[in-house]
């Protein structure tokens, strides 16, 4: 079970109920940061910079990995030569494409200038390259899944940006039934039962609460994914809906338990529900979410199991492509 996530694509995590969530709940979450941002903490941003301090987001710093993935440029390459972002490309120039901005330290310059060449980056100002937008949308995701995979980190990505989530979502034949079920039932779900305050809560108090109550916190949500495991096997609609509503029950007094400890630190206002991820009634919305991108960007994850060279001690990237997503706020007003 999964209790070490690692945010992407932002260097800042959001200042926001969501993030709140996966700081309370997971036991280590990461972020990916630039050397240069280590080197100059003023960058990050007075909130990144607290949690950072107060050993609440850990920097994940690309350069100290990515030469240790031996395929790490040749597997991404090579998913945008067979994907349909090359068949797209056409003569069209940058200056009239949407781009996204991504630190040198993030793709090193082998793989910057393979990019450029193909048409699809430009340095900006060093350290900043633009970036297509649909192959940064998929390097991003890619990152996060490579550095996760490491033996050293083992964390699996999270996001809260439905553009990159979309990216994750495999055919049929990539994954099986149940797997992508407990995908979306996680998304659903996790939001629904685990409190969080919905207002910002000064980080000193986020690190002095999850230190007190860390094992209660992982523990109740871990018993939480395991049911859904015990939920998605079950054969039709009707019978899950009744046994989560039984494991909803059955988990009551433990949220009560939770929600209690935050009120009594003045954490009056607690969000149970989906200000910032899904309802229940919308994972058959979750599901089609880019139905018409993913085929343009096909084989993510086996490109992340290219680029650690077939190890078997990556097979569990293939059935694993998010712990914990949720959509963002403006996906749901739509």
């Amino acid at each position: 079970m999964p209790d070490k996530v690692l945010y992407f694509p932002y260097i800042r995590v959001p200042d926001d109920a969501w993030f709140t969530r996966v700081l309370l709940y997971w036991d280590e979450v990461g972020s990916i940061v630039p050397k240069d941002y280590v080197h100059h903490p003023e960058e990050l941003g007075s909130h990144m910079r607290e949690l950072v301090q107060a050993l609440l987001v850990k920097q994940v710093i690309p350069d100290e990995y990515i030469y240790q993935v031996r395929n790490f440029q040749g597997a991404f390459l090579e998913l945008i030569e067979t994907s349909e972002i090359r068949a797209q490309r056409g003569p069209q120039r940058l200056d009239d494409r949407e781009t996204f901005q991504i630190h040198i330290d993030k793709f090193g310059s082998e793989l910057a200038h393979r990019l450029c060449r193909a048409g699809l980056a430009r340095e900006l100002n060093h350290p900043w390259y633009q970036v297509e937008k649909t192959t940064a949308e998929l390097f991003m995701a890619y990152l996060a899944s490579v550095l996760g995979g490491l033996e050293q980190l083992q964390m699996k990505p999270i996001t809260d940006q439905v553009q990159f989530l979309r990216v994750f979502r495999q055919s049929p034949a990539e994954m099986s039934p149940t797997m992508a079920l407990v995908t979306d039932l996680r998304m659903a779900v996790l939001e629904r039962v685990l409190p969080a305050p919905s207002t910002g809560v000064p980080v000193r108090e986020l690190a002095d609460f999850k230190e007190r109550y860390a094992s209660q916190l992982t523990r109740f949500r871990t018993k939480v994914e395991l049911a859904l495991w015990q939920v998605a096997s079950l054969p039709d609609d009707d019978s899950r809906a009744e046994v989560l509503r039984l494991y909803e029950q059955e988990w009551e007094d433990e949220i009560a338990s939770i929600a209690s400890k935050m009120k009594r630190r003045n954490w009056s206002r607690l969000l149970f529900g989906t200000v910032c991820g899904v309802s229940a009634a919308a994972i058959a919305g979750v599901r089609a979410i880019g139905t018409a991108d993913v085929s343009a960007l096909p084989g993510l994850v086996r490109a992340v199991y290219s680029a650690f060279g077939g190890s078997p001690n990556q097979q569990e990237i293939l059935n694993a492509p998010l712990a914990y997503a949720a959509l963002a706020q403006e996906r749901l007003r739509k």
